[in-house]
């Protein structure tokens, strides 16, 4: 399949451009949720917010994990610092669907932290193939 090494190389290059656009300063975020304004008040939008929030948790679709909370909830805000209105309020969450891409992707950072498996260093070997 010659489609995945070239999705691959479009993510490693859009990635690759991230510190390039985070460097400039003058970077604008769109408003978001500027056509809402006009129907809803502050109010009636996170009274709105919290009940779909409630029945998403309800019906088993949002991860309730601490750590993945913490983790999404620095993420969006380090966003949101870079907007128009950093002190509006948001909530973040993950679906509960997606819980094995973040274990997945958690235990990845994991091991690349780690730099040679851990395991294996623990129990003598480098992971060369050769035994040493």
């Amino acid at each position: 399949m010659r489609l995945r090494p070239l999705l691959l190389s479009l993510c490693l290059a859009a990635v690759a451009l991230i510190p390039a656009a985070t460097a400039q300063d003058d970077v604008r975020l769109p408003h978001l949720g500027s056509s809402a304004d006009q129907a809803f008040t502050q109010a009636e939008a996170e009274a709105y917010g919290a009940s779909m929030l409630r029945q998403m948790r309800a019906l088993g679709l949002v991860l309730d994990d601490p750590l993945a909370t913490q983790y999404i909830n620095a993420l969006g805000y380090r966003l949101v610092s870079s907007s128009e209105s950093p002190k509006t309020r948001f909530t973040f969450f993950y679906p509960a669907r997606g819980r094995n891409q973040l274990v997945r992707s958690a235990r990845w950072l994991r091991r690349h932290q780690l730099g040679p498996d851990h395991r294996d260093a623990k129990r003598g070997r480098t992971g060369r193939g050769d035994g040493a």
